[in-house]
C-alpha cells in the first residue's frame, strides 16, 4: 500500500501521541511519573524490529517506518505500547526488568496488554529465518539466524522436542519452504499462512 507524504506523517503524529497515551497509562497505574523518550521513525527497512527501546546512549524508542505504513493498526495498538513497557519497567526495576522477563509482562499486562515479545508482520528479513523440524511429530519452529549460525558451527545444541522428545532437524528457510508449500510452523507471520 502506497502511502501519500501527508497519510506518513498523519500516522507518524498517531504513534507519537499512542505513545503519550501509554506513558500517561503507566502513571495512572503506577502513580507515578515517568521519563518521556524520544522518538524516531529510522529504523532500517530490512530488519524484522518493529520497534526498539533504548536508554543508552539516550533515551528512546525507534519506530520501523516502512512497517507503521504497511500495518498501521498493530504498529499503533500493540508495538507502541509495547516499547514504553520497556522504559516503564527499566525506570521500576532497573536492569532487573530489562528484556521480556516477568517483570516486563507484569508491566505490559497492568497497562492492558498482553505480553507477547515478537510480532507477526512480514518483514524481508522473516523470510530468510532458518525452520527447523522434528524428525518424528514434524513440528516446525523458525529460528533466528544467530541460533541457527551457533547450531551449525555445533557452538549449541537444541532441547528435545517439547511433545515427542525426538530431535530437530534443518529444513531450509522461510522463503524455500513457502515456495516448496512444506511449511506449517505454527508461529508463522499470519499473512504468511
Amino acid at each position: 500500500m502506497h502511502q501519500t507524504q501527508p497519510q506518513q506523517q498523519n500516522l507518524i503524529i498517531e504513534a507519537q501521541e499512542r505513545i503519550e497515551r501509554a506513558f500517561i497509562k503507566a502513571e495512572q497505574v503506577y502513580g507515578r511519573p515517568f521519563s518521556r523518550a524520544k522518538v524516531t521513525f529510522d529504523i532500517k527497512w530490512g530488519t524484522s524490529k518493529a520497534g526498539i527501546a533504548q536508554i543508552l546512549p539516550i533515551r528512546q524508542i525507534k519506530i520501523n517506518r516502512q512497517l507503521l505504513t504497511q500495518n498501521p493498526t498493530h504498529i499503533l495498538d500493540v508495538t507502541c505500547p509495547h516499547e514504553v513497557a520497556h522504559l516503564v519497567t527499566f525506570d521500576l526495576y532497573g536492569r532487573e526488568g530489562w528484556g521480556h522477563g516477568p517483570r516486563w509482562k507484569s508491566v505490559m499486562s497492568n497497562i492492558g496488554l498482553a505480553p507477547k515479545r515478537c510480532h507477526q508482520l512480514v518483514t524481508k528479513v522473516c523470510l530468510t529465518k532458518p525452520v527447523y523440524e522434528c524428525e518424528r511429530c514434524k513440528e516446525q519452529f523458525v529460528a533466528s539466524k544467530k541460533v541457527h549460525a551457533k547450531i551449525t558451527m555445533k557452538q549449541l545444541m537444541f532441547k528435545p522436542c517439547k511433545k515427542c522428545r525426538n530431535n530437530y532437524v534443518f529444513k531450509g528457510t522461510v522463503r524455500e519452504l513457502l515456495i516448496n508449500k512444506t511449511l506449517t510452523c505454527r508461529e508463522m507471520p499470519d499473512a504468511l499462512k
